[in-house]
């Protein structure tokens, strides 16, 4: 197809109308089977024969090219009146109406014949449904007004008139969902769904993988917009749910049914882990469309509204009152001192949820021990993660991950961030931008010692020790030379003092390996015991006071058997499933097989483990007569010691004695006869009857 531009409609900058390029469009939509959008429009103003000056003139408060921008117009319209369709997403081809009305009116085609298609009108009687229609006749046919972004050269980019109100925010986040939102589309059809960092040079705004707001160069009416990819520690791949945020409110670009693809207005709530969903409306179409970009941008910045600025937020958490907290306020005051610790201490004693409630004392600024509370902005500054044998170097720091290609399902290998070096360039970000005042980043490992050390941390040995964090104790990671900068120093990874570690680990276990020395020495150890822990139970109530004097007398009996100590103890933990399940189910189901373990190998074992459950029935019996008489104490604490109402003797050494033989065992106790088996008395402690080694003669 071949024109003359002289033979259009020519608007008042010289450039042909809006009205004139439909009849183009579809004549040389009629050339080919299928179109994409970019080479459609392009064919189609090279038809046209425009003088250079006019080719490249220009429009609007986004410079657009004033053809293109034209061009794209139209293709909206048309797509809308269902004259043209999409096949697939970015593609276009004609329709049989579409053909019949330009052999039918060809040149002569106008937009109100256009507006008179049935497909059309349920286009703006679905927008005056949503109380967003506007007269577009309004328009002088130029296509001035609708600020399009028509100067992307991203494959499959598309822009569209709007028909609704103006809003000034409204319309400055639309280029920017827009780049968005076709980008991602680039990366679904071209790159097997992977993020390109080259490719994004080429945007105009979203030039990064990921932006937290308040650090973004992107304002609009005074909020700073980021944008993410991907999960935070998800590697490069595009995420089911990309999204642009403002603070807590995020304008999310749904793809995870890529065929039926939505925009969605989430929110992160403060009290959650995850988004709140305050809005969705599904794309009618395979291109998302400017009309559609607006209806979600005005929910998104009334939300927006709804919601504090960042600095008014941090405001708001530092007004938090302080809590006091003596146990917690302790083991935060060594984490931020030491920068490296670990807890460690017998199973059951609760030292993953204690790091937990320490991390959130000391990411709140001490205003709370519990991470449900943190805001949103402070839950991005606590990492977590368990370690354990098959856990390598490649998931903490960095390494070369597997990608199949979407398009031609071949693999290639890229460079990936771990979950490490992903939460410390958080961390350096914000020491970067606040020096000194920079917010506290705390890291949990927990089982840190069922890793393989020294091949999970690599040179970061090195990085990690308090005396060497910041730039100058940067160090070249393993995967240095697959680096895109040229710039080795820049490559260079490193630890910012804002930034705590945390571990937890149960150095009894015999499965694993024990802790590397070097590695030993850049962390600090915190003993965590059972009785430290046991205000756990209060959780219990009425049943409070039977777990305490369970675990109470067990651990008394395990610290007294030769081999253990109170690193065996049994921790709160074990004792809090009383609210769920009998004392025989504890026993059976948990205790017994965890205590036969513990002595597993020590001679007459089975005697050691019939004694421990001679014990646990007790304590059973004691806490029981405790309750019945009603003279507990107020804690719940019922020790090996205290003699039972009910038999006058001490009932943990009564019951024990009464289970093993006639013969009594050497001890180290005094007793009160010469004739200990005669003696009305007891040994005071199991000390006297649970030890290992001996036989009886």
């Amino acid at each position: 197809m071949k024109v003359e531009y002289k033979q259009l409609q020519i608007a008042k900058d010289g450039v042909p109308g809006l009205e004139s390029m439909l009849a183009v469009l579809l004549g040389t939509a009629l050339e080919k089977p299928e179109w994409r959008g970019k080479d459609l429009v392009a064919k189609a103003i090279d038809s046209i024969g425009l003088p250079d000056d006019l080719r490249n003139a220009t429009s609007g408060s986004s410079n657009a090219n004033t053809i293109e921008n034209r061009c794209w117009w139209a293709l909206f319209e048309l797509t809308t009146a269902a004259m043209l369709e999409r096949p697939r997403r970015g593609y276009y081809q004609i329709t049989e109406l579409g053909e019949k009305l330009y052999h039918e009116y060809g040149f002569n085609l106008t937009r109100n014949l256009v507006h008179q298609q049935d497909a059309y009108q349920a286009h703006l009687a679905e927008i005056a449904q949503n109380n967003q229609a506007n007269d577009d006749e309004s328009d002088d046919g130029n296509g001035e007004g609708a600020e399009l972004r028509a100067e992307d050269e991203a494959d499959d980019s598309i822009a569209s008139a709007s028909d609704a109100p103006k809003d000034a925010r409204v319309e400055a986040l639309l280029p920017i969902a827009q780049e968005l939102i076709e980008y991602v589309d680039w990366a679904l059809a071209h790159n097997g769904g992977d993020y390109d960092a080259d490719k994004a040079q080429d945007n105009r705004w979203i030039r990064g993988f990921r932006k937290r707001d308040k650090l973004s160069e992107i304002v609009i009416g005074g909020r700073e917009i980021g944008w993410n990819f991907g999960r935070a520690f998800g590697g490069s791949h595009i995420s089911a749910t990309p999204y642009l945020n403002a603070g807590v409110t995020n304008f999310t670009y749904d793809i995870s049914d890529p065929n039926h693809p939505a925009l969605r207005v989430d929110l992160y709530d403060d009290r959650a882990n995850n988004k709140t969903t305050l809005f969705a409306t599904p794309l009618s179409g395979a291109q998302v469309t400017a009309d559609e970009i607006r209806v979600v941008a005005r929910v998104f910045w009334q939300e927006v509204d709804k919601h504090p600025k960042e600095e008014d937020k941090v405001k708001t958490t530092a007004a938090r009152p302080e809590i006091k907290a003596p146990e917690i306020e302790k083991y935060a005051r060594a984490l931020t001192t030491s920068a490296n610790v670990i807890f460690r201490g017998a199973p059951g004693t609760g030292k993953t949820y204690l790091a937990k409630m320490v991390a959130a004392y000391i990411i709140s600024g001490h205003t709370t021990t519990s991470v449900k509370d943190l805001t949103a902005e402070e839950k991005t500054r606590l990492g977590f993660v368990q370690f354990h044998p098959s856990y390598d170097y490649t998931d903490f720091v960095e390494g070369l991950r597997p990608h199949v290609s979407k398009k031609d399902e071949q693999m290639t290998f890229r460079l990936e961030p771990g979950t490490f070096k992903a939460f410390l360039q958080d961390a350096i970000d914000e020491q970067t931008a606040n020096g000194d005042a920079a917010k506290p980043y705390v890291f949990i490992i927990d089982e840190i010692n069922r890793g393989e050390i020294g091949k999970i941390f690599g040179e970061l040995f090195y990085a990690i020790d308090p005396g060497y964090r910041g730039p100058a104790g940067a160090v070249s990671t393993q995967y240095a030379n697959l680096h895109a900068s040229d710039d080795a120093d820049a490559d260079k990874l490193y630890v910012p003092e804002n930034v705590c570690i945390l571990g937890t680990m149960n150095d009894i276990d015999r499965s694993v390996d024990s802790f590397d020395f070097a590695m030993r020495r850049r962390f600090r150890f915190m003993n965590i015991t059972a009785d430290e822990r046991k205000g756990m139970l209060s959780e219990l109530k009425n049943k409070q006071n039977l777990a305490q004097t369970i675990m109470t007398d067990l651990n008394v009996a395990i610290e007294h058997t030769d081999g253990l100590n109170e690193n065996y103890d049994l921790g709160p933990s074990y004792f809090l499933k009383l609210s769920e399940i009998s004392p025989a189910e504890l026993w059976s189901q948990y205790l017994e097989p965890l205590l036969a373990e513990y002595i597993r190998g020590m001679v007459d074992d089975q005697r050691q483990l019939e004694a421990y459950k001679a014990i646990f029935d007790a304590a059973v019996k004691k806490a029981g007569a405790t309750s019945q008489r009603g003279d507990g104490q107020a804690a719940g604490v019922a020790t090996a010691g205290e003699t039972s109402g009910e038999t006058g003797t001490s009932s943990t050494t009564a019951t024990l004695v009464a289970a093993e033989s006639d013969e009594p065992a050497d001890s180290d106790e005094p007793v009160t006869s010469d004739d200990p088996a005669k003696s009305d008395e007891t040994p005071s402690s199991p000390a006297a009857t649970l030890t290992t080694g001996e036989q009886d003669e």
